[in-house]
């Protein structure tokens, strides 16, 4: 009796500390998916596929002669 309730408390104390965790990260989730929206770059999640704007011009194309 007494070792379910200690694993009660155990649980509940790591449940606490893992919410908190996860919402001590929440402003800098937001602030790196407001970073991705000003870039340009559309990250779907399905399948982690990345793309980035097009530029044109000299500067986009590598050649530096």
């Amino acid at each position: 009796m007494i070792f379910r309730l200690l694993l009660g408390v155990g649980l509940l104390a790591a449940g606490y500390y893992v919410g908190r965790e996860v919402g001590r990260t929440e402003s800098a989730r937001g602030e790196l998916e407001r970073s991705r929206k000003r870039s340009g770059r559309v990250v779907e999640t399905n399948d982690y596929k990345v793309e980035k704007p097009e530029s044109s011009g000299p500067a986009s194309s590598g050649n530096t002669s």
